[in-house]
């Protein structure tokens, strides 16, 4: 290849690159962005559908801790709807207690969503009760979830 062949190939590779390089920014930003629809952004009403306790604590102490944390669990929620754009209308969750009240474990059972399942972990974090024993105690909760731009909030 002559000298005038190499310069005008890398000239064109140059222009490739920088024309390459001011689109891609631009496309990476409307990704993680939600569109403008138009339409208002929904309101999540989550509620205890279902709860069951193995072990020393009484269903109704679990009840009234877990529903101190439910507008923690609620922000998990929305935060997903944000990411997904839905959510679904029944999630089962299960933790356990310790004896001195404090939630050591958490796993979302259906449906297994990692990032969700994180973040309820750490909404379920601040959930205390009484300490009640030496032994651990189960928990499952089924949530029951609503989304509507017509709720209030």
């Amino acid at each position: 290849m002559s000298k005038g062949r190499w310069i005008l190939l890398i000239l064109l590779l140059s222009v490739l690159l920088v024309s390459s390089c001011q689109v891609w920014p631009s496309a990476a930003q409307t990704l993680g962005q939600p569109e403008e629809s138009g339409r208002p952004e929904a309101i999540l009403q989550v509620s205890v559908a279902e709860l069951k306790v193995q072990g020393d604590y009484p269903p109704e102490a679990v009840r009234e801790a877990f529903t101190a944390v439910l507008p923690a669990v609620a922000t998990c929620l929305q935060g997903e709807y944000q990411r997904l754009g839905k959510v679904p209308a029944q999630l089962t969750l299960r933790f356990n207690l310790s004896g001195s009240g404090k939630v050591v474990w958490t796993k979302l059972v259906d449906p297994p969503l990692k990032s969700l399942e994180a973040c309820l972990g750490k909404a379920l974090g601040s959930l205390q009760l009484p300490a009640a024993g030496t032994t651990l105690s189960r928990a499952t909760v089924v949530l029951e979830c609503r989304s509507d731009h017509l709720l209030q909030p």
